[in-house]
């Protein structure tokens, strides 16, 4: 849920909940402005993450925009078969 008005620094906000997150993470390069933020040569290679928070319309809520130095940014993901999967994919093995 949407931060409380005290927390938002006194911005007043109406409370909505977040129902989607949806994360775009993509290559680019590092624009001079961002670059000098950053401490880095002006072009030089990044990651620039979007998330898209949306509220159960699908309305947006809050776009983030994040931009890292390859050298400082990893993404990893683990994925765990569900207890039982096996069995529900009728060959007893293979993915989907």
């Amino acid at each position: 849920m949407i931060g409380s008005e005290e927390e938002l620094g006194g911005r007043l906000e109406v409370s909505r909940v977040i129902d989607t997150i949806s994360v775009e993470i993509r290559g680019v390069l590092i624009q001079p402005l961002i670059a000098d933020k950053l401490g880095v040569p002006a072009g030089s290679v990044g990651l620039q993450l979007i998330r898209y928070f949306r509220d159960r319309h699908n309305r947006p809520v809050e776009i983030a925009v994040n931009t890292h130095p390859a050298e400082r940014f990893a993404y990893r993901i683990q994925v765990v078969r569900a207890k039982g999967a096996a069995e529900n994919l009728g060959d007893g093995g293979g993915l989907a």
